[in-house]
């Protein structure tokens, strides 16, 4: 079973200021992995992707869009996907 979770501060991004993102991943090993940031069921930024081993690890998002402008000023939801959960993102 493929488990893990995602720990962010603060929960309230404001515009162009960085938010701190703390992931964890177990029994995950070898399988790809991606943490990234979501608004209105839209993925608006890919913080981190690879190839996952078990571990705990630390990434930042500097509240904006992938383009590079910032975000407005609210909450977003920063989620963490593992295979065979991959494809329901439709990447």
């Amino acid at each position: 079973m493929v488990t893990g979770s995602v720990t962010v501060a603060p929960a309230v991004t404001k515009s162009g200021a960085v938010t701190e993102v703390t992931y964890s991943l177990a029994n995950v090993s070898g399988q790809e992995y991606m943490v990234y940031v979501e608004n209105d069921g839209r993925v608006i930024n890919i913080l981190n992707q690879g190839i996952a081993a078990d571990g705990t690890y630390y990434t930042s998002w500097n509240g904006k869009y992938t383009n590079g402008t910032n975000v407005p000023d609210g909450t977003y939801t920063i989620k963490l996907n593992t295979t065979p959960y991959w494809t329901t993102m439709g990447s």
